[in-house]
């Protein structure tokens, strides 16, 4: 696991609220699934890259938070807000051109 419960809610600012630990232990599974398609399996990662994608993981969970509401345009899936793209597009690269794998 690359977070925690505890370092998301610290990073979302939710340090004494407990009503959305089952909804936001189900964004961080999906923040590592999303990572994981978008460049490689976490175990396979080196230090560097799995620093790089906790990072990364947080920007996703944070944007899924608060967009929770707007993930869906027409019933389609938007992955991340438009507003996160960029960086979110940005990282995934930088690790794909990491070459740090564990064998």
């Amino acid at each position: 696991m690359l977070v925690s419960l505890e370092e998301v809610k610290e990073y979302l600012k939710l340090d004494d609220y407990d009503e959305e630990d089952n909804l936001i232990n189900l964004l961080i599974q999906n923040a590592e699934i999303y990572i994981e398609d978008a460049v490689r399996p976490i175990e396979e990662m080196g230090e560097k890259s799995k620093t790089k994608a906790k990072l990364l993981a947080l920007v996703l969970i944070s944007d899924f938070y608060e967009n929770r509401s707007f993930n869906t345009n027409l019933g389609k899936s938007t992955g991340v807000s438009e507003k996160v793209r960029y960086t979110v597009q940005s990282m995934i690269f930088q690790l794909q051109l990491r070459c740090d794998y564990i064998s």
